[in-house]
């Protein structure tokens, strides 16, 4: 019998680097009986998968009567697109199809968050001790990637729990499948989440930033977006000569406006930006950009997680906007 991953089990395995799967040979064959209840005495799947799963069935009578999985019923068929294979035997719903069904009970927050990492361009991840000792032994011997997926490294060459990776799924994609399913429990909060979404982001904290500095008030943000993620900002002569670059990608931009020039708020989150926060080529950029009269400004987790420090924040960029916060 085929097994079916789906709900925050299938978001947990797309947080998985391939090169980790690899590693994850010992776990039970959900195919078979005995299978099933052997993962009744498991903490996890795969490695890195909380148990119990949650698995989608197309039958009411195709529950398991095992308490290793909580079983979710899908009376429709399955579209092409909507599975992925993980093996012969066992199947992972699509991106979309995941995020969907999560939107049934995901607050808000959080479901935006998880937009967010499945169309961004990072994965986050705690690896269980031998295989972060494993990894790190590839990262000693020159290894800085494979299949799509590179670690995240600090500036001791030592692993994060951030990867890098391309997108899983782009927002055109999953506002279409959002419009496919219009009649489908949970779409109402999908479509809100997508609408949320400002953009692809390389970070966590760039997601968190968004969400905090850009949403309304009225949903417990600050008030300030939208605004435009990575966005490419093209040099003039001055600035390349200035920064040794072309173009910078900005993490969090506002457009210039009439009463107002535009704001660039740069993540020195230590995941993306290493232990060290600002470097030199920060600074060239940060100098580049205020030549062109681009008001940078360098955002810490400090401004954004401290309550106080956070409110400094928003009434100094509303100051910059000509807007009383």
């Amino acid at each position: 019998m085929e097994t079916v991953l789906c709900e925050a089990s299938a978001f947990y395995y797309y947080r998985v680097p391939p090169c980790i799967l690899k590693l994850c040979l010992d776990c039970p064959d959900l195919s078979t009986r005995g299978g099933r209840r052997a993962l009744s005495a498991c903490d996890t799947f795969l490695g890195y998968i909380p148990t119990p799963l949650h698995v989608l069935v197309r039958h009411a009578r195709e529950r398991h009567d095992v308490n290793a999985f909580v079983t979710h019923v899908w009376n429709a068929e399955f579209e092409v697109g909507m599975l992925q294979e993980i093996d012969t035997y066992h199947f992972v719903t699509s991106p979309a199809m995941t995020l969907l069904l999560m939107a049934r009970y995901l607050s808000l927050p959080h479901l935006v968050m998880a937009v967010y990492e499945m169309t961004g361009t990072f994965s986050v991840i705690g690896l269980v001790p031998e295989h972060r000792e494993e990894v790190q032994r590839w990262i000693n011997s020159g290894w800085r990637g494979e299949d799509g997926w590179s670690p995240v490294l600090d500036r001791n060459n030592k692993l994060t729990g951030l990867w890098k990776r391309k997108p899983l799924v782009s927002l055109a994609d999953l506002r279409s499948f959002a419009t496919a399913h219009a009649g489908i429990r949970g779409v109402k909060q999908f479509r809100r989440a997508l609408d949320l979404v400002y953009g692809e982001v390389a970070s966590p904290f760039e997601a968190q930033s968004a969400i905090l500095l850009g949403w309304s008030r009225r949903l417990g943000g600050a008030g300030l977006g939208p605004f435009s993620l990575n966005r490419v900002v093209r040099f003039d002569r001055r600035a390349k000569t200035l920064s040794s670059q072309g173009y910078a990608v900005v993490d969090l931009y506002i457009e210039e406006g009439p009463d107002h020039s535009a704001i660039a708020l740069e993540c020195q989150g230590k995941a993306s930006h290493g232990e060290s926060g600002a470097n030199e080529h920060d600074a060239d950029r940060q100098l580049a950009l205020e030549s062109m009269g681009i008001h940078t400004i360098l955002l810490t987790s400090g401004q954004i997680y401290s309550a106080s420090r956070f409110l400094r924040l928003a009434e100094h960029i509303s100051e910059l906007l000509g807007r009383t916060y």
